[in-house]
């Protein structure tokens, strides 16, 4: 059973995620495939009013993210 539960809220994603967002998409999505999330793709759907990007959102990241 599980011992720690996260709680996390969903909010809509912000431009300023994207990099970080394309990191995870690469780091544990697509790996060993050539990148199709890169940053500038997820901006552009942040920004499109027909897209809906989503963060999960807790207090801080978790000690194990050390991208920037």
């Amino acid at each position: 059973m599980l011992d720690v539960v996260y709680q996390y809220r969903l909010e809509p994603a912000r431009v300023a995620n994207a990099a970080l967002l394309a990191g995870m998409s690469q780091d544990f999505v697509e790996t060993g495939l050539r990148p199709a999330w890169d940053a500038a793709r997820i901006a552009w759907h942040i920004r499109h009013p027909d897209s809906v990007v989503l963060a999960a959102r807790a207090g801080t990241r978790p000690p194990w993210w050390r991208r920037t």
